[in-house]
Parts: structure tokens; sequence; C-alpha cells
């Protein structure tokens, strides 16, 4: 993942892009700054000021797109396709 800093504007433009390519799988709550994977249920508040990078990864099984954020304090969040998924990578 990328350490070059994003500017906020930025990540939530690329968050929002994400999500709107993904109808009906993972949904953004703008107001309540929380990702909802639809499938599983799963919820991430996210904090903007902890997000330390993000960026468009391809899943190498599926060759799905997915949207990874590593956030200050874990080594990383991602949402694919079809869920929302911490990982270490």
């Amino acid at each position: 993942m990328s350490d070059a800093p994003f500017d906020r504007a930025a990540q939530r433009a690329l968050l929002e892009r994400s999500v709107r390519v993904r109808p009906g799988s993972v949904l953004w709550d703008a107001p309540g700054s929380t990702l909802l994977d639809v499938f599983s249920g799963k919820s991430l508040a996210l904090d903007f000021a902890r997000v330390a990078a993000m960026e468009q990864r391809t899943d190498a099984a599926n060759r799905q797109p997915y949207l990874a954020i590593q956030l200050d304090s874990n080594p990383s969040s991602s949402t694919t396709q079809t869920n929302l998924r911490n990982t270490n990578t």
C-alpha cells in the first residue's frame, strides 16, 4: 500500500467511487461515516483522520476489485465486492 498521504477529500472521493461501482454489496453512510457490507451485515466506522492509506486492489483469487483501507492503528481493513474484512496485507 502506498505510503504517500492522501488528502481527506481525495480519500472520501475514492471511497465513494468504490462504493458506487458495487451497488447493493457495500453501502456508505456518509453522515455516520460508516461502511456497511450488505451480505454479511458487518460495518466499519471510518474516521478519516485515522486513515493512513487507501488504494484500489484486485483480489488474486477472483480478480474482483476492492478498496484497501489502512488505518493508523490497524494493519488494514478492506472492502471487497461481497464482504468487509480485516487483513494483514
